[in-house]
């Protein structure tokens, strides 16, 4: 049988192994440097003294505040440290993407100016060898025109 000692005993020593877990739980991975680890000699006397009045100025609301806003900072540095490797990466391939999408473009646009060209130099023929066909003549203020090679024609009687 078991008493109200033992349970209570057992309570308290559930209670202690808890405590000593959340304890061992909110221990940081990079536990926070102080200032005072490493004083330089070129301090004055009573800094620590004075750094402490300072740091003391601020209420326990305002220091809690503080606190909780500091969290929540490390919290979302932590966020956006976890997304940098995504975002970086995804980066890459958009630059990646976008290298090889450029280098086809120039590509094409290398291609097109030769067929420009090419389409130049066959009408800069078709127009010396002109033939004047009929679909291309106008007649514009008593003048007969080529609108293929914009040459003016003259009749002869």
């Amino acid at each position: 049988n078991i008493d109200s000692r033992d349970i209570s005993n057992i309570y308290l020593d559930m209670r202690t192994a808890l405590s000593e877990k959340i304890s061992l739980n909110k221990k940081e991975e990079h536990p926070l440097q102080s200032c005072f680890d490493t004083i330089d000699e070129t301090l004055p006397t009573n800094f620590k003294d004075i750094v402490n009045k300072i740091s003391k100025q601020a209420t326990k609301n305002d220091k809690m505040s503080w606190w909780r806003l500091q969290r929540e900072l490390k919290i979302l540095l932590k966020e956006l440290e976890n997304l940098n490797v995504p975002f970086f990466e995804f980066h890459q391939k958009v630059r990646d993407t976008i290298i090889e999408l450029e280098t086809r473009y120039k590509e094409v646009i290398s291609q097109r100016e030769h067929v420009l060209s090419h389409i130049d130099k066959i009408k800069d023929k078709m127009k010396a060898e002109c033939i004047h066909p009929a679909e291309q003549m106008a007649y514009v203020n008593g003048n007969y025109i080529c609108k293929f090679c914009d040459t003016k024609i003259v009749l002869v009687d």
